[in-house]
């Protein structure tokens, strides 16, 4: 599947989710009596960011960095619309994957091959983000951080599926195994959300994605050990994290989620983590003008 036709199925599930919620919106405030303002504005704001998104979409083929602009700030306006202004519990918290949608659509339409060197610079920022909320105790901004870091994790996975090894097959399977991980994160940070769960009843239910993206990976960087198309030092740095993270998922299935705590490892892991990802991100986009010797 080409990568175009990738950003514009993003854009539009986050284009029609915030459509839809918008004109329901709207539609509960003229039928019932006494609606709120608030909800008034937010319906029709919704509305314009969906239309507006679509509208990006439709252009993505003519005009692809212009309508990737126009989706990116209709959906960062709708996050930072959400976090402010929002509820975020029950099922409105899918109102922020609509807006995450659209800024991931629009922000890969915008940088296009650089997007998985950008994915890989915002995941180890959003995972540096994660360990600061674990410390100061701000269950909303982990999850948030979780959420989104695993979003931009996955384009770092999508860019590192071809593995230099003699089963190429194999680099698929253990892309998918990586997704499948960094999804299910997702999806328990966006339930945390909307039913208000602190980050330790969010680690609680981490043990098995985390064991899964640990082992992506700790296999990925063991497979690339002799590759020269990644930076130097970064699969050594793999293997680390990748036995931190594994190791966290696994202890928490051992011991339990209040076991672990944010001991040695569990913070071991978050650190090395971030760094794989900078460093990655960091170097790819360095090199992304360069002629490309592999993947």
């Amino acid at each position: 599947m080409d990568a175009p036709r990738v950003w514009r199925w993003v854009s539009t599930a986050g284009g029609l989710v915030l459509l839809l919620a918008g004109l329901l919106g709207l539609t509960q405030v003229l039928t019932a009596p006494g609606g709120s303002a608030q909800v008034a504005w937010l319906g029709a704001w919704r509305s314009l960011a969906g239309a507006a998104v679509l509208i990006g979409v439709w252009w993505m083929g003519s005009r692809r960095r212009a309508a990737g602009g126009l989706v990116l700030a209709f959906g960062l306006s709708e996050i930072v619309v959400d976090l402010f202004f929002g509820d975020l519990r029950g099922w409105a918290v899918l109102l922020l994957a609509g807006g995450l949608l659209a800024t991931i659509g629009g922000l890969w339409t915008v940088t296009g091959s650089r997007f998985g060197a950008l994915g890989g610079i915002l995941a180890g920022v959003l995972l540096a983000a994660c360990l600061v909320a674990s410390v100061v105790g701000g269950s909303g901004l982990g999850e948030l951080a979780l959420l989104t870091a695993s979003a931009f994790l996955m384009a770092v996975a999508v860019r590192l599926l071809w593995q230099p090894c003699l089963a190429p097959g194999f680099g698929l399977t253990l892309t998918a195994l990586g997704v499948v991980a960094l999804a299910w994160l997702g999806v328990l940070a966006l339930l945390g959300l909307a039913q208000g769960w602190t980050l330790d009843q969010l680690r609680s239910l981490a043990a098995w994605p985390l064991t899964l993206a640990g082992t992506w990976i700790l296999l990925t960087s063991f497979l690339r050990l002799r590759s020269r198309t990644t930076p130097p030092g970064w699969n050594p740095l793999g293997l680390a994290a990748g036995a931190a993270v594994m190791g966290t998922g696994i202890g928490m299935l051992l011991l339990g989620a209040s076991g672990m705590g944010l001991a040695l490892v569990p913070a071991a892991a978050l650190v090395l983590t971030a760094a794989w990802a900078l460093w990655f991100g960091g170097w790819q986009w360095r090199h992304s003008g360069e002629p490309a010797v592999g993947t």
